[in-house]
């Protein structure tokens, strides 16, 4: 009578067991880290946009600094709450070419779900509107 080999069974119902359990956990982290990147993309885009909020407050023929200010930190605190911590906001006067402009910077982190730290950083600089007789 021929010998049969039999492969032992023994070791598959705890890879089984390994497998149900760590692949879910692999995948869990996959989503909560792309999710992460999602909320620093849209951080970004809304500290982007108090950024050229802020520059076209300023440049305009009646505008100022301080409205320029006012407004950006409008657009963080209305589209960027539950996003954005500890935003900054900086806007100068600045000459580009010749011409008076100004520049606006909008820092701020980004809430963590994740345990490393996320950082956006924004820019936006304009000329100045002159009205020439």
């Amino acid at each position: 009578m021929p010998h049969r080999c039999r492969r032992s069974r023994r070791g598959e119902k705890g890879e089984v067991v390994e497998f149900v359990t760590v692949v879910p956990i692999f995948f869990l982290l996959f989503v909560v880290g792309i999710v992460q990147v999602v909320i620093a993309t849209v951080g970004g885009y809304v500290a982007t946009e108090a950024a050229q909020r802020g520059v076209d407050s300023a440049r305009v023929v009646r505008g100022s600094i301080p409205a320029g200010m006012q407004d950006a930190t409008h657009v963080l605190r209305s589209l960027g709450t539950d996003l954005l911590t500890s935003p900054t906001v900086r806007l100068t006067r600045v000459i580009v070419d010749g011409h008076p402009a100004i520049h606006a910077e909008v820092d701020a982190g980004v809430v963590q779900i994740v345990p490393w730290p996320f950082h956006v950083h924004a820019q936006y600089e304009a000329r100045v509107e002159q009205v020439t007789p």
